[in-house]
């Protein structure tokens, strides 16, 4: 509307001004359309931000579409761009903003944008000085943001948001000891040189930022008019539907359809192009369920360390400690030794026992979850893996 005065906290003041339409409506949306006819992602990220303010109507959750690759010049940032010039200027410092900040301020920006997309670059800059990502996805991805005291004695206002988080990085933004729930709510789509998000990025970024705004706009206002939120909430449950009959978990099905039905309206109400994303292309970025069990990630994890650390776990090792003992199809574990290594690896040995009894991948003794084992002539309580030990095939890599 004209003439609203910003009455808010002076530090979001550049990011009120940036939600803003220039330039031409005609050439954004030519470039739109031509960014469409390429490779899936740039349809899949264009879409994500559109989708942010559905997250509310269709009743999901917050979440993450994550953009990353280890070389440069594959249109991780040019992609943002796209993204937030649905909605506004997609200058750096204006709408996107970098992981050069606190995880208050992260929190606090969420709460003010509240339904438009959180945009920002450049995860590397969440590392500490000795390379250890500082970021935590569930700091934003639950939509509440920390309750804090104040000086009266008091509590200050709980920030809320319900909203789409797009980001990018060089590295993945979950990791092997990553929560599951945290998997759960983040798409990654890698960028590689070979396949570029966006192929021109310079010249994409040029047009960018001369033309904005527009979108956005135009979707609210349609989404608002007759029953459309109502249509939207029905699409979305069709697509929730479609996406949870393949490998997927619940929270992954949940973002994807958002994604998908913001697409599917973006393209009757803007587009006109009848180049939606489909459930097929989407399922292409979507974590298996074994990819999001933290337990399965975290016996993998062991299987790993164990062939690691084999001459560790020899009774005849003169070299250094002792770990436990292969035996057979099973590695036994000193419980001692398990513990410090999923704690540090950032399991939960607790968690990590339960999923493994529950699915019968350690040999137990009644109600614990332990075995005892001599090792080295003393009796001690182990982890007792079961491990793979069958012969090689000719479909195993060989390295």
């Amino acid at each position: 509307m004209d003439g609203l005065i910003f009455d808010g906290d002076a530090n979001f003041r550049h990011i009120f001004e940036s939600i803003r339409s220039a330039g031409k409506r005609r050439e954004w949306l030519e470039l739109a359309l031509s960014l469409r006819q390429g490779n899936v992602m740039a349809r899949i990220v264009l879409a994500a931000s559109f989708a942010s303010v559905l997250v509310k109507p269709c009743g999901s959750l917050p979440f993450f579409v994550h953009l990353w690759g280890g070389e440069s010049g594959t249109g991780k940032t040019v992609a943002l761009m796209l993204a937030a010039s649905v909605w506004g200027n997609p200058e750096m410092g204006r709408y996107i903003q970098t992981f050069n900040s606190t995880v208050v301020g992260r929190e606090k920006l969420a709460a003010f944008l509240n339904h438009l997309p959180l945009i920002v670059d450049e995860l590397q800059l969440a590392r500490d000085g000795r390379g250890k990502l500082n970021f935590d996805v569930y700091a934003l991805a639950e939509g509440v943001g920390r309750t804090r005291g104040n000086k009266s004695g008091g509590v200050d206002q709980t920030p809320t948001w319900q909203n789409c988080i797009l980001t990018s990085g060089e590295t993945p933004i979950t990791g092997a000891s990553s929560g599951a729930g945290a998997v759960n709510r983040v798409i990654e789509i890698e960028c590689r040189t070979a396949h570029r998000i966006i192929e021109d990025g310079h010249a994409t970024a040029g047009v960018l930022r001369k033309n904005y705004g527009f979108a956005g706009r135009e979707f609210v206002e349609k989404l608002y008019q007759e029953d459309n939120a109502q249509l939207a909430a029905e699409l979305y449950k069709k697509h929730f539907r479609a996406l949870s009959e393949n490998d997927t978990t619940e929270k992954q099905a949940m973002a994807a359809a958002v994604i998908l039905t913001a697409d599917e309206l973006a393209t009757d109400w803007l587009f006109q192009d009848g180049n939606a994303v489909t459930v097929q292309e989407i399922s292409g970025f979507l974590a298996s369920r074994a990819a999001v069990s933290s337990g399965r990630r975290g016996y993998e994890y062991f299987c790993d360390w164990a062939a690691q650390n084999a001459n560790r776990l020899r009774q005849d090792n003169e070299q250094g400690d002792v770990y436990g003992v292969i035996s057979g199809a099973q590695v036994c574990i000193i419980r001692k030794v398990f513990n410090q290594v999923a704690e540090e690896a950032g399991f939960s040995p607790a968690a990590l026992l339960s999923y493994l009894k529950e699915e019968n991948l350690i040999e137990t003794r009644g109600r614990a979850m332990t075995c005892s084992r001599r090792i080295n002539g003393v009796r001690t309580e182990c982890v007792c893996l079961r491990v793979d030990t069958g012969e090689i095939t000719a479909d195993d890599d060989l390295f």
